[in-house]
């Protein structure tokens, strides 16, 4: 279970960027129906996973706004092509510095079959 701190930190920094406003759910960096809105159930075990921690960078379409807030998923760059789960567990578990923007270590807050099951729904989600 995630610590409240994170829960508040994370709604203080969503809010500093403006996504508590009304948007289209194609617009940067998320609409405040996809942040809001949870996995549907018997949805994959890492979709859950991903809408609480993941999708506020990488978005609802895994485009991370273009490779802007996140690692863009489903681009030709796309790091689910070029690495490993093991490499990409790695990333998720110690965070990483991409050339745009940082992903903080998520190993605070989710367990290795945790990382492991939302690599395997962004693979099956993005990975087209």
């Amino acid at each position: 279970m995630r610590p409240l701190r994170w829960t508040i930190a994370g709604s203080l920094l969503l809010g500093a960027l403006g996504c508590g406003q009304d948007r289209g759910a194609d617009s940067w960096p998320i609409s405040r129906a996809e942040l809001e809105g949870g996995a549907a159930p018997g949805a994959a075990p890492g979709e859950a996973t991903y809408r609480q921690y993941c999708i506020g960078c990488h978005g609802a379409d895994g485009r991370g706004n273009g490779g802007t807030t996140g690692a863009d998923f489903t681009g030709p760059a796309s790091p689910l092509r070029a690495h490993a789960d093991a490499e990409l567990a790695v990333s998720v578990r110690d965070g990483k510095r991409g050339a745009s923007a940082s992903m903080p270590a998520h190993s605070p807050v989710l367990s290795d079959a945790q990382i492991a099951q939302v690599l395997a729904y962004v693979r099956a989600q993005f990975a087209r």
